[in-house]
């Protein structure tokens, strides 16, 4: 029921029906007598009348309660209509701005139509230059493949030359080992020459005091022969053989005293130098230095060429006792100068030699270098 149809029909007692559910049962019952039925009439009409006054005053209520639940929300329906009429006027207007503003709308869509059509445009130039540049990076992508392969390749070669430098370091602590059983053999040897030197020098001392004694003998004898010969005017011409023979003894004996002093200061430089000479001392070269061999040879750079006029070129090289070239410098016979000079100086530098010795000591000495033309 809604609040109109409450207004329109009011409430109307006459039309309720009362319903009770009490059954009544006529059959088969004798009527009672008069007073009996009266009372009994009585009792029914106080209990209907009882029930029909509590029905209505349940049903008065009720439908005071709907009423006034009715009237509030009519109340509020009203406040609602009005609430929805103002709505209804603010939608209004905002429907005219929102015409208004889907005109600027589309407007502003024609002008994007525009834009999208130019941006469309350069979307597609846009794509050409991203082809053109992913063309450009697949080509870079590959040159950096290719640098990768040759960076693994340089590492490899980096590591075969780790492993060299290695194998060349323990070979050189190897070397180096044998070379201090070597020097220590070499002392040894050098104080065993030293002691043969020194016994050979008291032998020649004693030799040479003997030859001073033979020989202030001899001259006594002489002094003797001559204060003879003086005194003795007819001395037999043995006796000025036997002169004549001393006097060549006694040059012989001369000679003999200065070839033993030549050794002897000969045998005292060469002890000196076994005693004073170490690893690595620079010695000028002599038929007693056991010269460097080549053991390694670098080929000369590309485009350089010794003219056939030419032949040859010999180089002085300073050789250190590792068997490296320190020094090198074009022989100052040979008239020699520009890049030509220059390569063949730098190439020499990167020689190997066998270390030149002196007495089994590993020395540094200048020696000459020739390079044939090729």
């Amino acid at each position: 029921m809604t609040q109109q149809d409450s207004k329109s029909s009011p409430l109307d007692l006459d039309q309720i029906e009362l319903h009770s559910d009490a059954a009544i049962d006529r059959g088969g019952v004798k009527p009672p007598r008069r007073r009996e039925n009266r009372r009994r009439g009585r009792s029914w009409s106080g209990l209907v009348f009882f029930i029909l006054f509590a029905a209505a005053t349940a049903a008065a209520g009720y439908f005071y309660l709907e009423t006034e639940k009715l009237t509030r929300e009519y109340q509020e329906l009203a406040v609602r209509v009005e609430d929805t009429s103002t709505n209804l006027d603010t939608t209004v207007n905002n429907l005219q701005e929102a015409q208004s503003l889907i005109a600027r709308m589309q407007t502003q869509l024609q002008d994007a139509r525009g834009g999208m059509a130019k941006f469309e445009k350069q979307a597609k130039d846009l794509g050409s230059q991203l082809a053109a540049k992913d063309k450009a990076l697949e080509q870079r992508k590959q040159d950096a493949d290719q640098a990768n392969r040759q960076l693994k390749n340089a590492q490899a070669q980096r590591d075969n030359l780790r492993n060299e430098r290695n194998k060349l370091r323990n070979d050189l602590a190897a070397s180096r080992k044998d070379a201090s059983q070597k020097i220590a053999d070499l002392e040894q040897r050098i104080e065993q020459a030293r002691l043969q030197y020194q016994a050979e020098l008291d032998d020649q001392n004693k030799a040479q005091a003997t030859i001073r004694m033979e020989r202030d003998r001899a001259i006594q004898e002489k002094e003797r022969i001559e204060r003879q010969f003086q005194e003795e005017s007819q001395a037999s011409l043995q006796i000025i053989r036997e002169g004549a023979e001393l006097k060549r003894d006694n040059e012989s004996y001369q000679r003999q005293i200065n070839k033993l002093n030549a050794d002897l200061k000969q045998a005292r430089g060469r002890i000196a130098r076994l005693q004073t000479l170490e690893t690595g001392d620079l010695v000028p070269y002599s038929d007693e230095i056991t010269p460097a061999k080549v053991n390694y040879r670098e080929p000369l750079p590309d485009g350089v060429k010794i003219p056939r006029r030419i032949g040859s070129v010999a180089l002085q090289t300073l050789i250190n006792e590792v068997g490296s070239v320190e020094k090198a410098f074009i022989a100052p016979d040979q008239a020699m100068e520009g890049p030509l000079a220059k390569a063949l100086v730098e190439n020499v530098y990167r020689w190997k030699f066998s270390p030149p010795t002196l007495n089994g000591v590993r020395v540094k000495t200048w020696q000459t270098v020739i390079i044939g033309s090729q």
